[in-house]
C-alpha cells in the first residue's frame, strides 16, 4: 500500500464521493426508479472507486469494486433485477465504506472479504421486469449524478482528479472535499463536515476581489493622509495667529479638535484594514498553493514504461513532493517536466551493456528534485547518463544556421550547450520518433518556463550526466516588482529579475560593435533605453531623459544574460497582483502581465528576457538619445471610445505607442459629445457599450455632414460574418475582431485611413 498523505488525503476524499453517488443511486433504484442512465452511473462510480484503490496499493477494494461492477453490468445488460441485487449491493456498499476507513484513518474495518465477495458473486434468479426496462444500454455513458447539497459543490469523477500514473493529461486536485455519504459511519462521533470542494474559478476569482480590496485600502490611506495634511494647515494658521477674531479662533479650535477625534479613528479603521486584508489576502494565496506530488506523481509510470521501450532501466527518485506551489505552476509545468523527462530517457541514459562497459549500475537514475527558498522553487532533472555532446551541438547548430560560425567560436561551452533550448528547435537525434528528434521538446520546456517568469539552466559532464535546473517563483498570484518611469508612462520590473540599480554618468558610457556600453563593476554591461526598447514617444511632459548628468540605470538579469536598462526615474518598490494580459495584450513580446496599484492605475509589468532580445535585435538603434536632439512632428488624434477600464487602457497605449495622441471615451454618447466639441482625425471604439453603442454612434456620425467623411474602425467581441455587415452597414469604414486581435492590423488600418 502506498503511504504517501497527499494521495491518501485524495483517495479518501474522492472514495467518499463515489460511495455517496453510489448509495444515493442505489436507493432510487429501490424504490422502483431504474433506469439505464442511473445504473450507467453507477458504473462509471464503481469503476473509478477501482481504479483509484488500484493506484493506491487497496487490493481488497479493487477487487471487491470489480464484482461490483460485475454486478452493475449484468443488471444493465438485463440478465438479472436490481431489486433482487439491492441487498447484496447494499451490502458491498458498507463494506467499502469500512475498509476506506480502514485504509485512511487506520480503523479496523473488521470486513472479511471472501464472505463479501461470496455474498456478492451468489447467483439469483433475472428479474424479466427490470430486464424489460434495461434493456436498451446507453452507447455512451451520461454525466455523473450530480450531488444536491447545501454548501458543497457537485462531485466530480475521480479520473478528472485524481492523478493516474498512466493518464497522459490529468487535472491537479484543486480543494479537497467531498459530500458525506449516506452510509452509517461506525463511531458516533459528532457529524462535521471536514472541507469543501471549491471550483478554481471561484478561487480566481476570490483572489482577484482581494486585489481590489488592497486597492481601497491604498486609496483609504491616501485619504488618510490628505487629512493629515488638512490638520496641519489648520495648525499652521492657529500658530500664525491669522483667525480673524476670537470667536472664528473659537470654532477653529473646535474643527481642529473634531478633526483629530477623525484622524484618530480613521487611522484605527485603517490599520484594521490593512491587517485583515493582508490576512484575507494570504489566505487566499495559501488556498491555490498544492503540493508538488500531485505533479511528480504522474512520472514514475511514464519513466519506467517509456524505459522499458527503449530497452533501457531506469529509476526515477523523487525528492520534495511535499513542497506547495502555485497550482497554475503545477498545469504549467507538466509538458515541460515531461518533456525533459523524456529527453533524459532517450537521450540521456545509455543502454545497460552500455552502462556495465562504462563502469555505471545496469539500472539508470533520474532524479525529480524541487526545493524552496524564501520566495523561489528551484526544480531539477538530472541523470548519470552520457551527457551533452557540444561537438554534436554545434555541428548541428551550424547547419540550423542557429548560429553563424563567428558566433560559435566567440561562445562558451556552456553557451553551446544552452542552445539546446532554442525555441526554433535543435535535436541531435538521427532519427525521428514518437518520442523524439524533432527537436522542439526542450526549446518548449524553456519557453513554458519563462512564460511563468522563471529561469532554466544546464549543466553537463560528459559521460557523467546532465542536470536541468528550473527556477520558479512560488506563486504567481502576487510579486515584488521596482517601478520605474519611461516614455512618461509607469512600468513594473520584476524585483527577481533585477541585480541592482545605480546611476551613470555620460562621460563613461562608449560604444563597442555599434552597442552603447558601460563598465560595472568589472564588467561591461550593455546598454538601452527602456522608452525606446518599447517603441514609446518621448513623454509629452518632458525631456524623456537628462540631456546632461547622470543617468538612472537599472540592470536586469536573466540567466546568465544582463542588460543596463536607462529609465527617466525610478519610482519605488511595491508589492503587486499579478493579472494575465488580456487577449489584446498577448501578443506584446515585452509583456509578463498587468497590474493595478494601490492608486488605482493600471501598470504593465515587463519581461526582462524579452527586452534583452529587442535590445539584442536593434543593437544602436536602443542608444541612449538626447531628448533635446529630438523633433517632435505633428501627431494624429485619435479619439477611442471602450467602456472596459483595462480594456481602454491597453489600446490607447497600443495606439500612442505608434506616434497617435489618443483621446478615451467611456461610453458613445461620452464619444459623441467630445466629437462636437473638437476634431479628431479618426474614431477607434466599441460595439456594446452602455447608453449609445457604437452602431448607433456611427449611424448619428455619418447623418453629419462634419463627421460624414470621418475614419471609424470598430474593435469588438462580436465576429460573426452578420455582426461584420451590420458594422459595414452602419457606415463604418473598418472592423476588427478582438478574438483575433493583432495591433499592427489595427495600426495598418488607421495610417490607411488618416
Amino acid at each position: 500500500m502506498i503511504t504517501d498523505p497527499g494521495l491518501l488525503e485524495l483517495f479518501a476524499v474522492e472514495s467518499q464521493e463515489h460511495l455517496h453517488l453510489l448509495d444515493v443511486a442505489l436507493l432510487s433504484l429501490e424504490r422502483a426508479e431504474a433506469s439505464s442512465t442511473l445504473i450507467a452511473d453507477m458504473l462509471r462510480a464503481a469503476h473509478s472507486l477501482k481504479g483509484a484503490a488500484r493506484v493506491i496499493g487497496l487490493a481488497d477494494i479493487e477487487s471487491l469494486a470489480h464484482h461490483f461492477e460485475d454486478v452493475l453490468a449484468a443488471c444493465q445488460r438485463g440478465e438479472v433485477s436490481i431489486a433482487d441485487q439491492a441487498g447484496k449491493l447494499g451490502r458491498c456498499l458498507k463494506a467499502f465504506a469500512a475498509l476506506t476507513r480502514e485504509a485512511t484513518s487506520g480503523e479496523d474495518a473488521q470486513v472479511d472479504l471472501g464472505a463479501e465477495l461470496a455474498a456478492l458473486t451468489a447467483p439469483t434468479v433475472p428479474g424479466p421486469q427490470t430486464a424489460a426496462l434495461l434493456a436498451t444500454p446507453p452507447v455512451v455513458p451520461a454525466p455523473a449524478l450530480p450531488v444536491a447539497q447545501a454548501g458543497v459543490a457537485a462531485a466530480s469523477p475521480m479520473s478528472a482528479t485524481l492523478p493516474l500514473p498512466h493518464i497522459d493529461v490529468p487535472q491537479p486536485v484543486i480543494a479537497s472535499a467531498a459530500p458525506p455519504s449516506s452510509i452509517a459511519p461506525s463511531s458516533t462521533a459528532p457529524f462535521r463536515i471536514e472541507s469543501v470542494r471549491v471550483p478554481t474559478e471561484k478561487l480566481d476569482a476570490l483572489l482577484k476581489h482581494s486585489g481590489e480590496l488592497r486597492v481601497n485600502r491604498g486609496s483609504i490611506a491616501r485619504r488618510l493622509e490628505e487629512v493629515d495634511a488638512l490638520a496641519a494647515q489648520i495648525d499652521e494658521r492657529l500658530g500664525a495667529g491669522r483667525c480673524g477674531d476670537s470667536d472664528s479662533r473659537t470654532c477653529l479650535r473646535q474643527l481642529a479638535q473634531q478633526l483629530e477625534t477623525l484622524r484618530a479613528s480613521l487611522r484605527q479603521d485603517s490599520t484594521r484594514l490593512t491587517h485583515v486584508t493582508e490576512v484575507l489576502c494570504e489566505r487566499i494565496r495559501e488556498l491555490r498553493l498544492l503540493p508538488m506530488q500531485t505533479l511528480f506523481g504522474l512520472f514514475p509510470r511514464m519513466v519506467h514504461d517509456l524505459a522499458k521501450d527503449k530497452g533501457k532501466r531506469a529509476e526515477l527518485l523523487i525528492e520534495g513532493g511535499d513542497l506547495a506551489v502555485d497550482k497554475r505552476i503545477l498545469e504549467e509545468m507538466k509538458d515541460p517536466l515531461t518533456h525533459l523527462l523524456r529527453n533524459a530517457v532517450d537521450h540521456g541514459i545509455e543502454l545497460p551493456d552500455m552502462r556495465e562497459q562504462a563502469g555505471k549500475p545496469g539500472v539508470a537514475l533520474i532524479r525529480l528534485r524541487a526545493i524552496q527558498t524564501s520566495s523561489r522553487i528551484v526544480i531539477t532533472v538530472s541523470d548519470d547518463g552520457a551527457g551533452l555532446d557540444v561537438d554534436m551541438i554545434a555541428k548541428v547548430a551550424l547547419k540550423r544556421k542557429l548560429v553563424s560560425e563567428r558566433e560559435l567560436a566567440e561562445m562558451s561551452v556552456a553557451q553551446v550547450q544552452m542552445l539546446v533550448l532554442n525555441a526554433n528547435g535543435l535535436s541531435t537525434s538521427r532519427f525521428i520518433t514518437e518520442t523524439s528528434g524533432r527537436g522542439v521538446g526542450l526549446g518548449v520546456a524553456r519557453v513554458n518556463v519563462e512564460r511563468l517568469k522563471g529561469q532554466i539552466s544546464l549543466e553537463s559532464t560528459p559521460a557523467q550526466g546532465l542536470s536541468v535546473r528550473i527556477d520558479l517563483p512560488v506563486t504567481l498570484a502576487t510579486m515584488r516588482v521596482l517601478l520605474v518611469r519611461a516614455g512618461g508612462q509607469h512600468f513594473a520590473l520584476p524585483a527577481d529579475q533585477i541585480r541592482r540599480s545605480l546611476f551613470i554618468e555620460r562621460e563613461n558610457i562608449y560604444t563597442i560593435e555599434g552597442k552603447q556600453v558601460v563598465q560595472v563593476l568589472g564588467q561591461v554591461l550593455q546598454l538601452g533605453a527602456l522608452h525606446t526598447l518599447l517603441s514609446l514617444p518621448d513623454d509629452p511632459s518632458g525631456p524623456a531623459l537628462p540631456a546632461q548628468g547622470r543617468l538612472n540605470c537599472v540592470i536586469i538579469e536573466s540567466g546568465d544574460a544582463t542588460l543596463g536598462l536607462i529609465v527617466q526615474d525610478m519610482v519605488g518598490e511595491e508589492e503587486v497582483m499579478l493579472h494575465q494580459q488580456s487577449r489584446l495584450l498577448q501578443g506584446m513580446r515585452h509583456l509578463t502581465g498587468v497590474t493595478i496599484r494601490d492608486n488605482g492605475d493600471i501598470c504593465v509589468v515587463l519581461n526582462a528576457r524579452a527586452l534583452m532580445r529587442s535590445a539584442s535585435r536593434l543593437g544602436g538603434s536602443s542608444h541612449v538619445a538626447l531628448a533635446t536632439t529630438t523633433k517632435k512632428s505633428v501627431r494624429r488624434t485619435i479619439l477611442l471610445a471602450e467602456d472596459s477600464l483595462t480594456t481602454r487602457t491597453q489600446e490607447k497605449r497600443i495606439l500612442e505607442a505608434a506616434g497617435y495622441a489618443v483621446t478615451t471615451a467611456v461610453d458613445g454618447r461620452d464619444a459623441y459629445l467630445k466629437l462636437t466639441a473638437a476634431s479628431f482625425d479618426a474614431l477607434v471604439t466599441d460595439i456594446q457599450m452602455p447608453n449609445m453603442d457604437g452602431l448607433q454612434l456611427t449611424r448619428k456620425l455619418r447623418q453629419e455632414d462634419r463627421h460624414a467623411a470621418l475614419p471609424v474602425v470598430l474593435v469588438t467581441t462580436q465576429a460573426s460574418d452578420v455582426d461584420k455587415l451590420r458594422g459595414l452597414e452602419a457606415g463604418a469604414n473598418a472592423y476588427i475582431a478582438k478574438s483575433a486581435f493583432d495591433q499592427r492590423a489595427l495600426i495598418e488600418c488607421l495610417d490607411r485611413l488618416i
